[in-house]
């Protein structure tokens, strides 16, 4: 496989991106929706205003990788390979995306939206969801132990099918936690 490092891609399309291991790179503004990432390995790389939505990431390989202002709609992130997989994310449109069995413990969801985005059974133990959207978010068997909620909107949990021991949350979010009861709360 190719190496390529220390590089800068500006407006990139797939056509110009060739199989190879990334180390180092920034990616701008570049449009690799609905591209196939199979096999692919990122390390220490940083996509900035990109759009990712529904691109292929089987067996692709995130190391130390950041997502700033990106488009990434529709992925499914549970086909990565999961060997030192390390992400996070600052403003970006994650929606409908699965996570489905990852171990994501200490990611980072900066101001995300996370709409309709599944999170069954993947560790989410000291994650930071700081101002993100978590609207039809699917909680199943979640570890959310020592996670922050600090400043989220629109989420359910069920504390009775997941772990919550630890999260961070407001007083006026409580009612996410309370909401399977058919509580009315005032």
């Amino acid at each position: 496989m190719k190496f390529i490092s220390d590089k800068t891609f500006i407006k990139l399309n797939t056509v110009e991106l060739f199989s190879a291991e990334y180390e180092n790179c920034l990616f701008q503004e570049c449009d690799f929706s609905q591209f196939n990432f199979k096999g692919y390995k990122f390390i220490d790389c940083s996509f900035e205003s990109c759009n990712l939505s529904l691109m292929n990431v089987s067996q692709c390989s995130f190391q130390t990788v950041r997502f700033q202002e990106c488009k990434m709609v529709g992925i499914l992130f549970e086909q990565v390979n999961p060997f030192s997989l390390e992400l996070s994310f600052d403003d970006c449109n994650l929606s409908q995306c699965s996570f489905y069995n990852l171990n994501l413990s200490n990611i980072l969801f900066k101001s995300c939206l996370l709409q309709e985005v599944d999170f069954t059974e993947t560790n989410l133990t000291k994650a930071n969801f700081t101002n993100s959207d978590l609207t039809n978010v699917i909680f199943v068997n979640t570890n959310l132990e020592k996670a922050s909620l600090i400043g989220v909107s629109n989420f359910q949990i069920n504390p009775e099918t997941n772990k919550i021991k630890g999260l961070k949350i407001e007083n006026e979010n409580l009612a996410g936690l309370l909401a399977h009861y058919n509580l009315d709360i005032i």
